[in-house]
């Protein structure tokens, strides 16, 4: 009598992972770094109130990683052109693309997490390079939400919304009536038109 086998899980087998769309899959370092990363940071949450769910961050941390990999590099060390080239294959990607600010925030905490944990393997040169890097991107991006034109776009698009209702005349609106009274001197004040 022979006992029963289970059937082996082969997903990483690479002839299973085709249907996955997977080029690379992210170095056994890469993955260790993850959870580690990823333990820090549900950690480092609760501390914050504003910070996304430790559980979606998980998520979009692995997106990330495994990005990176697809393209032969790993986020282990991740200089500007590390970053750079993730960031711009999540901009490219349509199904990814509303992602990019909060891919910008995993990275931020990202390298917040390499320096409290003495795991950055660069030099403090490039470290800085890559906080500064991802640092103007996410200024860029408060910025763009807050431009002038942006709000005023807002304003307009909600003062659009509200129905024209006429002001009768003798109202008790001072500007309403100041702006008819020029209106109607201005006109009253030119000459008749010639035929």
């Amino acid at each position: 009598m022979s006992k029963k086998k289970k059937p082996a899980n082969r997903t990483g087998h690479p002839a299973r992972r085709s249907h996955l769309n997977l080029v690379g899959s992210p170095s056994t370092a890469d993955t260790a770094l993850l959870l580690k990363f990823t333990t820090w940071y549900r950690k480092h949450a609760v501390e914050y109130d504003e910070h996304p769910e430790p559980d979606a961050f998980k998520i979009l941390a692995g997106v990330l990683f495994q990005l990176a990999a697809d393209r032969g590099l790993s986020l282990s060390h991740p200089t500007v052109d590390v970053l750079d080239t993730v960031l711009g294959m999540v901009a490219d990607d349509e199904e990814l693309s509303e992602l990019e600010g909060p891919a910008l925030d995993v990275f931020m905490h990202f390298l917040e997490f390499l320096n409290e944990t003495d795991a950055w393997r660069g030099t403090d040169e490039e470290f800085d390079e890559s906080i500064q890097f991802i640092g103007t991107l996410l200024d860029d991006s408060l910025d763009d939400e807050n431009e002038p034109e942006a709000i005023l776009d807002e304003l307009l698009e909600g003062l659009e919304a509200i129905p024209n209702v006429p002001i009768e005349s003798g109202t008790s609106d001072p500007v309403a009536n100041t702006r008819r009274e020029t209106a109607q001197n201005t006109w009253s004040d030119r000459p008749p038109a010639s035929s």
